[in-house]
């Protein structure tokens, strides 16, 4: 008995030891590899993946650090960064190097080269002695200190002397040009955009389209049309539509229409009149509605901005319809441009609805655009639709609230308390 026993407990003894033993548990691992690397600021390139050692990323010349994370796929190696984070940029060039070692001593490189662009230098050039641009120039110069851009702005008045600023500006060695042309059709243009191109100069048509410039870039204006047609079709489901547009000589009358008329006429159950107003005439607009009221009695008006729409408050009051046929016509009446009196109009029960276009925030958007080109982006990178002849950047309500955006009865006082308007709740509430 006692033999069995002993023989017994060596078995067992042997069993445990050789079931709790492995060759691979002295093996120790040779993962060097990292599982992420990101960068707090512009792009890595390419995207990351563990096999590719080698990165590059641009930033504009603000941006005067970055922080580099990284995590390692295998929990036993070690991460080390030979900067400090944030790592410091000087203008140019910046390696920063990753280190990862394995548990077994295996070490692999990963480098993130970030470039930080010098300053750069955007010329515009705008129409002089109008009140359309003051707004634009003021953006730009806000969006200088955002970039790291200096902006030198052309305020003309006259196609000639455009283009003598234009042609300064490239022999000055201005790489991006912010061009609004008093008369983009004049034929002298095509000269000095070919010296341009030659030149490496990116010209970007400012708000105005001209033949030959490398983007088109301004408000998307077929997306305002349908800002205007879903808020009416929103207020008035069904009935009949006057629907007013702006001169046809103008691209963007037609650009408001056929986004307008794209919501309405696939909605249904509504019926649409239309008339264009001449020279986007206060008057025309007056006459062309007192003219319909004669015969009809419409649902909802759709003027196509604010200085039209003034004109048909007006001939709805003066004209014989009943108080409550006048309340309801006023409060399905449109506009655009986001005006003073529209607001007071929309405070006083007088017109439904603005579209605000800040073009403060479209000319720090244009800035944004040419650094980003400054960082190695391409306009075929940067366009998000296109117009006529050229790829074109169109900023929409989707992109950024600020530069655009509907006000009604609903928001008229929050968005003027909060600043979101050009105007004081004092000022819009004024007799």
């Amino acid at each position: 008995m006692k033999r069995k026993l002993s023989a017994f407990l060596v078995l067992a003894f042997f069993v445990v030891i050789t079931g709790c033993s492995s060759p691979s548990d002295d093996a120790k691992s040779a993962n060097a590899d990292l599982s992420a690397l990101g960068v707090s600021r512009g792009t890595l390139t390419p995207a990351f993946s563990a096999a590719v050692k080698s990165y590059t990323v641009c930033v504009s010349n603000v941006v005067d650090s970055i922080t580099v994370t990284a995590e390692k796929s295998d929990p036993k190696a070690t991460i080390s960064i030979d900067s400090a984070q944030p790592a410091a940029l000087t203008v140019g060039n910046n390696a920063i190097t990753v280190t990862v070692t394995a548990e077994d001593g295996t070490a692999n490189e990963y480098t993130v080269t970030v470039t930080r662009n010098p300053v750069i230098s955007v010329g515009a050039i705008f129409p002089g002695s109008t009140i359309r641009w003051p707004m634009d120039i003021a953006g730009l110069k806000a969006g200088a200190s955002d970039t790291g851009t200096s902006v030198i702005i052309s305020e003309v008045t006259s196609t000639a002397t455009q283009i003598g600023s234009f042609n300064k500006m490239v022999s000055d060695g201005i790489k991006y040009i912010l061009l609004t042309a008093i008369d983009g059709s004049a034929p002298e243009w095509a000269g000095a955009l070919q010296s341009a191109h030659t030149a490496g100069v990116t010209v970007i048509a400012y708000d105005r389209y001209i033949k030959d410039a490398d983007l088109f870039f301004s408000f998307d204006n077929t997306d305002i049309g349908r800002m205007q047609g879903r808020w009416l079709v929103s207020k008035i489901p069904a009935g009949l539509y006057y629907v007013l547009s702006g001169a046809s000589a103008d691209d963007n009358s037609a650009l408001f229409k056929s986004g307008a008329l794209e919501i309405i006429n696939a909605h249904g159950g509504i019926t649409c009149d239309t008339a264009e107003v001449t020279d986007w005439d206060k008057a025309v607009a007056k006459t062309l509605v007192a003219a319909y009221l004669s015969g009809k009695t419409p649902n909802a008006i759709l003027a196509p901005n604010d200085w039209t729409a003034e004109g048909v408050a007006e001939e709805i009051a003066a004209s014989s319809l009943t108080t409550t046929e006048k309340t309801g016509l006023y409060a399905a009446l449109t506009g655009q441009d986001g005006e003073l009196a529209a607001y007071k109009r929309i405070y006083a029960g007088k017109q439904g609805m603005t579209i605000g276009k800040n073009t403060y925030y479209l000319s720090k958007w244009s800035l944004s655009i040419c650094s980003d080109m400054a960082t190695g982006k391409k306009v075929a990178d940067l366009a998000n639709n296109s117009y006529k002849s050229l790829p074109a950047f169109l900023l929409t309500n989707a992109i950024d609230t600020k530069a655009i955006y509907q006000v009604d009865g609903t928001n008229l006082e929050s968005l003027a308390k909060a600043g979101s308007l050009s105007f004081t709740w004092s000022e819009i509430t004024a007799p």
